[in-house]
This record gives C-alpha cells, sequence and structure tokens, in this order.
C-alpha cells in the first residue's frame, strides 16, 4: 500500500502567466516554461522551507 503524501505543490506555466499579467509583465507560454525550468530548485528550496516553518509552527500549538 503506498504511502499518503501530504501537501503536494505543482507549479505550471499558466501559473507565472497569471502572476505575470497581474504585475503587469507579458511572457509567452514558452517563457513561462523556461522560467519555472530555470528557477526550480529555487522553488522547491523555498516551498521545503515554508513547508517546515508551517509544521513548526503547527508542533508549538499542539497540548499534550
Amino acid at each position: 500500500m503506498p504511502r499518503r503524501k501530504y501537501a503536494v505543490v505543482s507549479w505550471l506555466p499558466e501559473d507565472v502567466l497569471e502572476n505575470a499579467k497581474e504585475i503587469g509583465t507579458e511572457l509567452t507560454q514558452a517563457e513561462a516554461s523556461r522560467l519555472l525550468a530555470a528557477e526550480e530548485m529555487r522553488i522547491v528550496d523555498a516551498m521545503v522551507a515554508a513547508g517546515w516553518e508551517a509544521i513548526e509552527n503547527a508542533l508549538s500549538k499542539t497540548t499534550r
């Protein structure tokens, strides 16, 4: 039986395009894909750090 995964996140070029539009930047689909590819490890590291912070905050709220 596979182990359950928690808080799985995926980013798509469409996410980048939507955010770019919100901040007034124009990108093509290909540019958005290249941005994600170029920044993938930085994004992964940031998401892992944010996840650990959320876990630590949750642990500090638990009472036994």
